[in-house]
C-alpha cells in the first residue's frame, strides 16, 4: 500500500487557503519574510517547509483562524513524516494524554524512590 504524494495535501491546503484569502504570493512573501520562489515550490509540491516555524510564519501572515492554523500545521506534519508515522505518533500522544496529570508534577521527570531491603 503506497502513500500518496506526501507534499500534495500540504500544497493543496496551502493553495486553497491562499486563494480563499485572495492573497498574492508576492504579498505573502513580503509579509512572512519567506522567499517568493520558495512559496511557489511549497504550492507546487516541490518542497516542504524546513520546520514548523516556517508554517507558523505563513499562518500569521495569512491571519488564519485557530482551526485553519491547526489544519495547516497538521497537514505539514503528515506531509513531513508520512500518514502512517503521524497516525502512530498521534495514537501514542492521545493515549498518554488520557491519564490524569500527576499531582506531584511531570511523571516523566520525577525520580521514583527505591525501597531498599534492610539487612536482618
Amino acid at each position: 500500500m503506497g502513500e500518496r504524494n506526501k507534499m500534495s495535501d500540504f500544497s493543496e491546503l496551502l493553495r486553497d487557503i491562499i486563494d480563499k484569502h485572495n492573497v498574492k504570493i508576492y504579498t505573502l512573501a513580503s509579509q512572512s519574510g519567506i522567499d517568493r520562489t520558495l512559496i511557489h515550490k511549497f504550492l507546487n509540491g516541490q518542497r516542504l517547509p524546513t520546520n514548523e516555524s516556517v508554517v507558523s510564519k505563513l499562518s500569521a501572515s495569512l491571519l488564519l483562524s485557530r482551526e485553519d492554523n491547526i489544519k495547516l500545521l497538521q497537514s505539514y506534519k503528515i506531509s513531513k513524516m508520512g500518514e502512517t508515522v503521524y497516525a502512530n505518533r498521534k495514537l501514542v500522544k492521545d493515549f498518554y494524554n488520557e491519564f490524569a496529570p500527576d499531582p506531584k508534577g511531570d511523571l516523566m521527570n520525577r525520580s521514583i524512590p527505591i525501597n531498599r531491603v534492610q539487612p536482618i
